[in-house]
């Protein structure tokens, strides 16, 4: 398996040996490139494992405010109004097609898949390599050899009919965002005898403290520990501080 460096999710998760495991157990060659689905499915600034689409960015804020305050019945007519549309995780895999649940819209079953995923990102990233593995397989609009793009226009859009304008112009957007993401993955590629940036290191997990002291009132107590001793670990790991 190439080696690449580190990935840190949105929250600071370490996920490098996660994606590289996923890439060997279902042979995944460039790990850039299932990276690079990932950013483009949950934040192209950094993987976000607890990305939730609810549809549109309004019903995505309605369906946050529903959870909080616990209204069912009104995140069951947001789910009833964005259905199919409706993901959760690093994969963004749509509950209608999930690995976990029983594919229905009820508020029970969407509520399960998002919790599944939310404890356990791994497995997530573990499916969506799955699945992107057999895209790379796929046939492509033309009948060229499959590639990276056409695997990740089978993973979001079901098919890659980029041949047919009318399909084209409905997911141009998408396909931008696909093809951004394979430029912008390549920051991950492996360089022999490449130093850590401490002091970039050191400001990034200054950031990251203070945000986790804000946090820390409103927060459970387990979780306030996670977020610390994630920050801990960059730190050892880029040599700013001895490992215990």
């Amino acid at each position: 398996m190439k080696k690449i460096k580190r990935v840190y999710a949105l929250t600071g998760e370490d996920l490098t040996d996660w994606i590289l495991e996923a890439c060997e157990n279902h042979a995944i060659e460039e790990p850039l490139d299932f990276i690079a689905l990932l950013m483009a499915e949950s934040g192209m600034q950094a993987i976000n494992i607890y990305a939730e689409r609810w549809g549109h960015s309004e019903l995505n804020s309605q369906a946050k405010r529903a959870i909080q305050n616990n209204d069912l019945n009104l995140l069951q007519a947001i789910i009833n109004a964005a259905w199919a549309d409706i993901s959760f995780g690093a994969g963004q895999q749509i509950v209608l097609f999930h690995y976990y649940g029983d594919r229905t819209k009820s508020v029970e079953n969407c509520l399960a898949v998002r919790e599944r995923v939310f404890s356990n990102p791994k497995e997530n990233i573990d499916d969506a390599a799955k699945r992107f593995a057999a895209y790379l397989k796929s046939p492509t609009y033309d009948g060229s050899q499959p590639n990276a793009l056409s695997a990740m226009i089978h993973y979001n859009a079901g098919s890659d009919r980029r041949g047919e304008p009318g399909w084209l112009k409905l997911w141009q957007g998408n396909i931008a965002t696909y093809q951004r993401a394979l430029k912008e993955s390549r920051r991950y590629a492996w360089e022999e005898g490449e130093e850590v940036d401490k002091d970039r290191v050191a400001r990034l997990m200054d950031v990251h403290y203070g945000i986790i002291q804000q946090l820390q009132p409103v927060i459970k107590e387990e979780l306030y520990k996670q977020l610390f001793d994630v920050m801990v670990g960059v730190k050892e790991e880029a040599g700013l501080q001895p490992k215990n």
